[in-house]
């Protein structure tokens, strides 16, 4: 799926590289040179908007890490899977990621929010939660919070996770994160049905590794920002945020948010050539 999409962003710059040439030769002959320099700048951004626009791929099988780094003496919250996992158009490459480079799918089925004051954090007795397991299920990712790339005699103490925001996610829709204990019963560790306050946080130690449930009791797209700070030995007081998007539900393929964005402004520069020679050659004719 992923090498169709590829050909095709392929095929659409081939086509508009041969269509600016004509249209070079045309405006070369036809134009003033202020209207051909204008159109050659506006086709170039549109040229490179095409050449970033991709798939956001989705993550939906394997195992990865909400991972936490030390660049240049900053923490950096990255996205980490130590080997190769399974995305809705193919195979994801072991490797390190940015945050906002891949989306962590969340698939059905849900299930009927468990009876019992235990578990309000999740929402009201009726809500569905669709979830992601602190247990490897081999139709799920397998999502860590990894901090294996800290070296433990670095730092003071554990360092905190925190959640920071929600950014967006579907109305009347909580995210949560826990764990169970021995007996079954819940150990929440974030949850935003009461609102989301500095209890809304772990600690995990240098070189960690841990999973945890991840709740979600609505279907669509949430944007959830989280947090990571901790006191280096030297460094001192360091900390980090970043987005990490969860499609719930129905999973499929998406443009990215930052590619249409971009398609949109370069398509706006060929328009407004268009608009701007239009008008030129009314003038002409007046």
């Amino acid at each position: 799926m992923q090498v169709i999409a590829d050909c095709i962003f392929i095929y659409m710059q081939l086509l508009c590289t041969i269509w600016v040439f004509a249209t070079v030769l045309y405006s070369r002959f036809c134009c003033g040179e202020d209207e051909m320099r204008s159109f050659l700048f506006g086709f170039a951004i549109f040229h490179f908007c095409l050449g970033s626009v991709g798939l956001a791929d989705i993550w939906v099988g394997g195992h990865g890490d909400i991972g936490v780094g030390l660049d240049a003496g900053q923490l950096h919250m990255h996205m980490h899977f130590d080997g190769d996992v399974t995305g809705v158009s193919g195979v994801i490459s072991a490797g390190e990621y940015e945050s906002t480079d891949h989306v962590i799918g969340v698939p059905g089925p849900s299930i009927l929010r468990p009876a019992g004051a235990q578990w309000n954090f999740l929402g009201s007795e009726s809500d569905n939660v669709w979830f992601l397991p602190q247990s490897s299920d081999p139709n799920k990712p397998f999502v860590g919070f990894g901090l294996e790339e800290l070296v433990p005699g670095d730092w003071t103490g554990s360092l905190t996770w925190t959640l920071d925001s929600v950014i967006s996610a579907p109305a009347g829709a909580n995210f949560s994160v826990w764990n169970n204990d021995l007996f079954g019963a819940p150990v929440v560790r974030m949850a935003t049905s009461d609102g989301i306050s500095g209890l809304d946080s772990f600690s995990q130690i240098a070189g960690g590794h841990e999973h945890f449930n991840l709740g979600f009791t609505r279907e669509g797209t949430y944007q959830i920002q989280l947090g990571i700070s901790g006191t280096h030995a030297t460094l001192g007081a360091l900390n980090d945020s970043a987005i990490y998007t969860f499609q719930v539900g129905a999973i499929s393929a998406v443009p990215e948010p930052t590619s249409i964005a971009l398609l949109v402004a370069g398509t706006a520069c060929i328009g407004a050539y268009a608009r701007r020679r239009r008008q030129s050659v009314g003038s002409i004719g007046k």
